[in-house]
C-alpha cells in the first residue's frame, strides 16, 4: 500500500486519521507519518490494509503504462453510516 494508497482509501471510506487509528488498532501519528511518504512498518500496513478490506475497499496495483497504483469500493458497498468528511 502507498502513501496515496492510504489516502485515497481513508476518503473513500469518508474517515479522518483519528478515526481511522481506532478501526486499526494504531495510532493517528503513525497514519500522518505513512501518509507524508514514511514506510511503516510491515505489521502496521498490514493492520491498516485488513482495516480498509473489511470495509469493502479494494487495493489496485499500478500497471504502467495505463494507471498507477489507486483504490475502488467493493461492489454494493457503501461508507459506514455517519462517517465524517475526510
Amino acid at each position: 500500500m502507498t502513501s496515496d494508497q492510504l489516502r485515497m482509501a481513508r476518503a473513500l471510506l469518508r474517515l479522518n486519521q483519528s478515526e481511522l487509528a481506532v478501526f486499526a488498532n494504531v495510532t493517528a501519528n503513525t497514519i500522518r507519518s505513512i501518509e507524508n511518504g514514511n514506510r511503516g512498518r510491515p505489521s502496521v500496513v498490514k493492520k491498516l490494509r485488513v482495516a480498509f478490506i473489511e470495509r469493502g475497499v479494494l487495493f489496485i496495483d499500478a500497471f504502467e503504462p495505463y494507471h498507477g497504483a489507486g483504490v475502488a469500493m467493493r461492489w454494493g458497498v457503501e461508507a459506514p453510516a455517519g462517517a465524517q468528511e475526510a
